[in-house]
């Protein structure tokens, strides 16, 4: 998939979208890629800062998000447990890596 091909697809699938919406972009192994969109019901309102450092960074799960999730749902749950939407997670050096369901950006 190329970028400029993954530009298209996006402006394509929200030229008409106007409701607040989760955007998902998929790359298969062969290279073929998807846009996908849901509706974003309860954007997070309130997010816990996770102190431990977030494992997988510096791995190929942490230079893109991926469909196996383990590690985000476990600290999504933590934060949760906290009363906060969303998880902050962290670098080893303390810098703010990623969200768990978000993407910090």
């Amino acid at each position: 998939l190329q970028m400029a091909d993954a530009e298209k697809a996006l402006r394509a699938k929200l030229a008409d979208h106007r409701a607040p919406a989760r955007v998902r972009l998929s790359v298969g192994r062969q290279g073929d890629g998807r846009v996908e969109l849901s509706p974003m019901t309860s954007p997070p309102s309130t997010a816990w800062i996770d102190p431990e450092p977030f494992d997988p960074l510096g791995t190929p799960y942490c230079v893109h998000k991926t469909t196996w999730r383990d590690h985000y749902d476990e600290r999504l749950a933590r934060a949760r447990a906290r009363g906060a939407d969303e998880a902050i997670l962290l670098t080893a050096t303390g810098s703010v890596g990623e969200g768990a369901w978000t993407t910090v950006w």
